[in-house]
């Protein structure tokens, strides 16, 4: 069976689903692949076996090779799924042992907490200030610009609590009060010349001191930003133009919330490798959030629309997906058709995440919130 190769960003990874037979000519077809993204892109590489039916010499090879050329950038290369025969064949190859390997989709999931945690720690220990938020001095990739702040939630001791009228989790303190300040009017930063924005602290460089700590965006990512500069322009009114460095002072206001997100749904769309790399999920999550904070019901709809459209976009690729996003895609998407007054699709959506999920444990969580909603 040919190779089919199906690819998709997720957080640092590109993720590679590899469908069919590994041998000498796929290798040969996915090796380009493969080293475009080690060679234009600061991204992990993650290989999805799970239905991958056979590998030769030249593919366990090529995987070792990868794995050796990203750890010489600080990089890796983790594999997912697989049978127990073609993991044994790789394994016998990585003298090093250096590829980490997860049994299935919930195992890699579960990896992205410990990578946040980590990279949280980092710029927690880079920041300054001793209230609910402490500040970085962020520097913009695109224009330059310098010396305006990026926000991190400096307390510890906080988890995610499920209102019944929210469509996405609120941050409160470990009693489940809301937080003095909205955590969602902070977590974007905003270049006030460019309007360059984005929710990961790793797309700016930062000052430190004396010292610069880059961005992990490649030229081509801030070429091509860079090139989209009127579509942020127009997503901020003159007024908003004028008062730009208020605008994203704190206390922030509802109005700089609906900016910020409406601005890193340009970022998200412009930064994958192409358009089938867009992570729909994360996406549809900005809109929703847009929404939250949008100054009239006509433009509420419109982003409630926009995540819709992204929501419905991901059902129709459920193999770029692992089970618990699709999970998720379900629950926002039964949401967002109830905000909108939709109860019909929402129901339909409903019975099909039953339908699909209820049987599998760790997807509990969403086929739970998915009947409360439509029960409420």
């Amino acid at each position: 069976m040919p190779l089919e190769v199906k690819k998709r960003q997720k957080r640092s990874y590109q993720i590679f689903h590899l469908i069919g037979e590994l041998d000498t000519n796929a290798s040969l077809e996915i090796k380009n692949d493969l080293e475009y993204t080690l060679n234009y892109y600061h991204l992990n590489i993650c290989l999805n076996l799970m239905d991958l039916t056979s590998i030769d010499n030249s593919g366990v090879n090529l995987i070792i090779n990868i794995q050796k050329m990203l750890q010489k950038t600080g990089r890796k290369c983790v594999l997912q799924g697989g049978s127990e025969e073609i993991i044994q064949l790789i394994q016998e190859k990585d003298t090093e042992n250096s590829l980490r390997h997860y049994q299935n989709h919930f195992d890699f999931e579960n990896s992205f907490l410990d990578d946040i945690k980590e990279t949280r720690q980092k710029y927690l220990n880079m920041a300054e200030g001793t209230g609910l938020f402490k500040e970085l001095s962020l520097i913009c990739p695109i224009c330059d610009a310098k010396n305006f702040s990026g926000h991190l939630l400096a307390k510890e001791d906080i988890k995610e609590s499920w209102a019944d009228e929210d469509i996405t989790p609120q941050i409160t303190d470990p009693q489940g009060n809301p937080l003095e300040l909205s955590h969602d009017l902070y977590e974007i930063s905003v270049c006030p010349r460019c309007y360059f924005a984005s929710a990961r602290l790793e797309h700016f460089g930062i000052q430190l001191g004396n010292s610069i700590a880059p961005c992990e965006l490649k030229k081509e990512q801030i070429d091509r930003i860079s090139k989209k500069s009127f579509q942020r322009n127009k997503i901020l009114s003159e007024n908003q133009k004028e008062r730009i460095y208020s605008l994203f002072a704190e206390p922030m206001e509802p109005d700089a919330g609906w900016v910020a997100w409406q601005l890193y749904d340009r970022t998200l769309r412009g930064l994958p490798l192409d358009r089938g790399s867009i992570d729909c999920l994360e996406v549809s999550r900005t809109n929703i959030l847009s929404a939250k904070f949008a100054p009239s019901d006509e433009e509420r709809n419109m982003a409630l629309t926009t995540a819709q459209v992204w929501l419905t976009e991901m059902m129709k690729q459920p193999d770029l997906y692992v089970a618990s996003e699709l999970a998720q895609g379900y629950v926002f998407l039964i949401s967002v058709n109830l905000a909108m007054d939709k109860e019909r699709e929402a129901s339909i959506l409903c019975d099909e995440l039953l339908e699909k999920y209820k049987r599998t444990p760790q997807l509990k969580f969403w086929t739970d919130r998915g009947t409360y909603l439509m029960e409420d």
